[in-house]
């Protein structure tokens, strides 16, 4: 009850009799009994009685409710009854003018069985101008003959020309019969060619021109009649009224009237058996041969006839007959592919007296790809003058030139180009970065380009019959052939690279070609050739985008060449497998900025480090620069790959041999030890001894000597490799040519080839003064570091120098060889100047001397020169008076910090010991009895005392107060000698003043008030410092006479 939808209709077995038209419907689901159209059915009875398929089953597939599949299956059976219906179809052809007298129309019953016929119609369009007539719905049995109507024309269309195609439906029990009703003239079309490349009809008059022939010569010319009418044309004969002519029927052919040439090829019998005749719309193709008499100059006319079964043909003929000719070559295109305009001169050669003018130059079938393009000085006034075209003079001319355009014809089945807005074309825009499926990407568009290419000549006419007419010579013919042809972006640019290191030797040349393989010169180890390849844009509309990719950066590089076709491999390599192939050995040198500009230019495109791409546009070029490095002395080779829109991608096979430079320099390698040896012997410098008897002293004998002196050696310089080396420069010691007597007298640059020597002269020239010289002679080459030592890098030969002379024999050369005139002078100012520095030296010495002598005087004339001896038990008993001296230096101003501190410190150290500094013994008995009790020690023995003793050599200083009020300071020495530090105290206690206070206590005043000496001791290993500070506070006087007997 739910609506069904019906999706496909299949017979199983499938035939090739049944038909199945059928588009997808839904079926109602309601109770209605009125059937619904699904589709068509039609049987061809003759492919079932072929194939004897005469039953099957349908399957109807649908949807129902939710989604369910549904299927139905209808058996169907078809019975095909053997024989049929004879008729005489001639019944119903009328051929102008036609009769109006009526037809019986009569059919015979060729079944085995009887036969209904129920009902017999003209169709529409034959309505208007027939009847059917006395026809009776009967039953015709088997093998029965039976006229089942009459057929006429009517009164209206009698006198007319009516030309119609139709049938008459003759409808029975078993089928449907359709008889074909036809009306026609009879009368074929006349087609011959003339200069506009019409062709002439046959309602108005038609001439058959050959123009101007030659004397003597064979010509030819085709012309075709065409039946338009719905029967047979029967030829009865053909012929020609013409002396020397002669017309044969070539053959029928059917296709356009345009293509009477190409019929020529094509054509077949127009009839196998019986009279020739012309089948509805086929040609009959008809060559007339004329063979014109030897004469200087005549004109001939005659007739070509052809009688059919209605009508009789006449074709007049013309030509011109004038002694001479003309010659076109064949033209060539080898060089043309689609998306390339390929152009050829046209030179004709005209021995004709009468000059012609060129009218027209085209394919003889019309072919958009080639085109005629007349002289370039006349193609402006051809463009307002159309009359105006080239003229043919006699001898040579040349009348313009012939383009092909390969691209109009094929468009979209072209072997070459890869549009980049396509999908295809946006899939290779996006491996420009390499990723790992670019190979089969590649390999994919280039097998499918290369097999059309392969069968393009299956795809176009690669011959072109082409015609050229003038206002003399009519049709003439010439050939152009063109051939497939697979372009290269690829152009050497030729030229001869050596390897360098600081120079280049490159001679271009002009000469440039395809190729695939490219072979750099011989390269040292170490050092790098170059070679240039220019990559080209072929195309005359396109634009292409190119990537150039070394093998080793390309995924799989090695594996894409080997799956290439063989036209792309070559040269094959006869032995590659000996070859080494090492990665980064041949380079793309090229600045990286241009694929940033590429990239700037096109979007959302990256593309891979190390390669190069490029934008060329139609015609334009790029000159790329390889490099190769070898690292081993061997072969090697690489492969260049070059992806690009139009060929897909080409290799170019690299390959480049390195090679050591072998140098020699006085047979010696440049890593000889050896020296290159000047050996003066006694016989060389016999002069000397000669010279040195003599007082002859003038210049004119020293320059003699001199010449005489010096030796000249010869070295060979040895090029024995296969590599070239140039020398730039020689250098003695690191000073180029000359240098400490060593000269290279031919000190210039020059070439060494493979194979060749070179002398180099040395000279040496001694100036006595040592026996033996020895130097460095440094070469510098291009042969650049191929030997890691020192005696060879970055191009730098070094070898030895070396000059033995006879040791006796120095002083006598010496003194015979000139010296300079300004040697004397300079000899005694550098005397002069000596003897001043001494002198000056003598007097600062001696006033040193003095300074330091008179500061040691100085200081030992303030020390007193005996020392006083140690008494260290009444030292024990001054415990109390430092206590009270500790107490009132505590109250003294900050600036005595210093040496406050530092006796604090000194006074320590004596505790330690259990000494006293200071004999504080006070006159008052009281105080005396108050005092606390000294600190016993043992009683020292006599090594101990001499021990103890006093040490002199101390050279400390202390820094202390003088005069509280005038903060003055004063350095005594620590280490003074005895007797002068006893002075310095005899004087200060002669200039001490006692004075009384209100308690009855002195107080020390005076220049030197309160001063205090450095006393140092040497107990055992310690040493104990004992300082002398100043107070502002009195010490009584029994303290000071308690000191001054200490002291004494």
């Amino acid at each position: 009850k739910r609506p069904v939808r019906v999706t496909n209709i299949i017979s199983t077995p499938v035939s090739k009799a049944l038909k199945i038209e059928f588009e997808p419907t839904i079926v109602p689901g309601d109770t209605t009994d009125v059937p619904i159209k699904i589709g068509t059915l039609i049987y061809d009875w003759k492919v079932g009685l072929d194939l004897k398929h005469f039953k099957g089953k349908l399957v109807i597939k649908g949807v129902g409710p939710g989604g369910s599949s549904q299927k139905l299956s209808i058996p169907w059976t078809a019975d095909v009854l053997q024989g049929g219906l004879e008729i005489n179809d001639t019944v119903t052809h009328y051929c102008s003018p036609h009769s109006n007298q009526p037809r019986n129309f009569s059919i015979v019953n060729r079944f085995k069985v009887p036969l209904a016929i129920t009902n017999v119609s003209l169709a529409t369009e034959a309505k208007s101008l027939f009847s059917i007539n006395h026809f009776t719905p009967r039953i015709l049995k088997s093998g029965q003959k039976v006229n089942i109507f009459s057929i006429s024309l009517k009164e209206n269309a009698m006198n007319d020309n009516v030309k119609l195609e139709s049938s008459i439906m003759i409808h029975t029990n078993v089928s449907m019969t359709e008889v074909p009703l036809l009306s026609y003239d009879g009368k074929v079309k006349k087609i011959i060619p003339n200069d506009h490349d019409n062709y002439e009809d046959s309602g108005g008059p038609s001439t058959m021109n050959f123009g101007t022939v030659g004397s003597g010569t064979e010509n030819e010319a085709v012309f075709a009649l065409e039946n338009q009418n719905p029967v047979s044309i029967e030829l009865h004969g053909w012929g020609v009224n013409m002396p020397g002519a002669v017309l044969e029927l070539m053959g029928c052919q059917t296709g356009s009237v345009r293509a009477i040439n190409k019929a020529i090829r094509n054509i077949t019998v127009c009839s196998y058996s019986g009279n020739q005749s012309i089948k509805p719309g086929y040609l009959a193709i008809f060559k007339i041969k004329v063979k014109t008499p030897m004469v200087e100059e005549d004109t001939i006319v005659g007739d070509v006839f052809v009688r059919t079964t209605y009508e009789r043909l006449t074709i007049p003929v013309y030509m011109r007959v004038a002694h001479g000719k003309i010659a076109l070559k064949k033209l060539i295109f080898s060089d043309c592919f689609p998306g390339a305009i390929c152009m050829r001169q046209m030179n004709i050669h005209s021995t004709f007296s009468r000059s012609m003018q060129v009218t027209l130059v085209a394919p003889i079938n019309k072919d958009n790809r080639v085109k005629y393009l007349p002289l370039e000085e006349e193609s402006a006034s051809s463009a307002s003058d159309s009359k105006n075209l080239p003229t043919i003079h006699k001898g040579e001319n040349n009348i313009g030139s012939i383009a092909i355009d390969l691209s109009v014809s094929c468009k979209l089945n072209c072997y070459l180009g890869l549009s980049l807005n396509t999908t295809i074309g946006n899939q290779w825009l996006n491996t420009m970065s390499l990723p790992s499926h670019t190979r089969d990407l590649d390999l994919n568009l280039l097998n499918a380009r290369y097999s059309r290419y392969l069968n393009s000549t299956g795809l176009w006419d690669n011959n072109i019959t082409m015609r050229l007419e003038t206002t003399e010579v009519r049709g003439h013919k010439f050939l152009i052939i063109i051939k497939p042809y697979w372009p290269s972006l690829i152009h050497h640019h030729n030229s001869n690279n050596y390897d360098h290191t600081n120079n280049n030797k490159n001679n271009n040349n002009s000469n440039e070609k395809n190729i695939t393989l490219l072979t750099f010169p011989l390269t040292q180890v170490g050092n790098t050739s170059y070679k240039s390849l220019r990559i080209h844009n072929p195309s005359e509309k396109n634009s292409i985008l190119i990537q150039l990719v070394m093998d080793w950066n390309y995924p799989q590089g090695s594996r894409l060449y080997h799956s290439l076709p063989n036209k792309f491999k070559q040269p094959i390599c006869s032995d590659c497998s000996a070859i080494t192939a090492i990665d980064g050995e041949f380079r793309l040198e090229f600045d990286a900025d241009e694929n940033n500009v590429f990239e700037s230019k096109w979007n959302n495109i990256g593309v891979a480090s190390n390669t190069l791409a490029l934008y060329l546009k139609p015609r334009q070029s790029k000159l790329v620069k390889l490099s190769y490095s070898p690292s081993t002395a061997s072969t090697s080779s690489g492969l260049l790959f070059i992806r690009n829109n139009m060929t897909i991608i080409e290799a170019v096979r690299l390959f480049g041999r390195g090679a050591y430079a072998q140098f020699k320099f006085g047979n010696r390698k440049p890593s000889s030890s050896t020296p290159l040896l000047f050996e003066l012997t006694e016989r060389h410098l016999k002069d000397c001894e000669r010279e040195s008897t003599k007082n002859n002293n003038n210049n004119n004998s020293h320059k003699s000597l001199l010449s005489n002196l010096t030796v000249k050696r010869s070295f060979t310089a040895r090029n024995t490799g296969e590599l070239p080396i140039d020398v730039y420069q020689f250098y003695i010691n690191g000073i180029a040519c000359e240098g400490y007597g060593f000269r290279v007298l031919n000190c210039h640059s020059f070439r060494l080839e493979p194979n060749s020597t070179r002398k180099i002269e040395i000279a040496f020239t001694p100036d006595f003064t040592l026996s033996k010289i020895e130097r460095e002679l440094m070469i510098l080459t291009s042969i650049g570091s191929t030997i890691d030592t020192d005696t060879m890098k970055n191009g730098i030969v070094k070898l030895s120098l070396l000059t033995t002379i006879p040791g006796h024999i120095l002083e006598s050369c010496a003194a015979v060889i000139a010296r300079p005139p300004w040697e004397s002078l300079v000899h005694w100012l550098a005397i002069s100047l000596s003897s001043v520095l001494l002198i000056c030296i003598l007097a600062f010495s001696f006033l040193e001397a003095d300074r330091i002598i008179r500061g040691a005087l100085a200081n030992m004339s303030r020390c007193s020169p005996v020392q006083p001896p140690l008494d260290l038990r009444q030292l024990a008993t001054q415990t109390l008076s430092i206590k009270d001296d500790n107490q009132k230096i505590s109250d003294a101003p900050d600036n005595n910090n210093s040496c406050r501190n530092k006796k604090t410190k000194d006074e320590s150290e004596w505790m330690l010991v259990g000494v006293n500094s200071h004999n504080n013994t006070s006159n008052n008995s009281n105080k005396k009895s108050k005092e606390p009790k000294a600190l016993k020690i043992a009683d020292w023995s006599a090594d101990d005392e001499r021990k103890l003793k006093f040490d002199g050599t101390n050279s400390s200083i202390c820094k202390h107060p003088i005069d509280s009020k005038n903060g003055t300071n004063e350095i005594i020495p620590a280490a003074l000698p005895i007797n002068e530090m006893n002075q310095r105290v005899k004087h200060n206690k002669n200039n001490k003043k006692h004075t009384a206070d209100s308690n009855g206590e002195t107080s020390l005043a005076g220049e030197a008030d309160q001063q205090k000496y450095v006393n140092t001791f040497r107990v055992g290993s310690p040493t104990i410092t004992k300082h002398q500070n100043n107070n502002s506070t009195n010490y009584n006087n029994r303290r000071d006479e308690n000191r001054d007997d200490n002291i004494k």
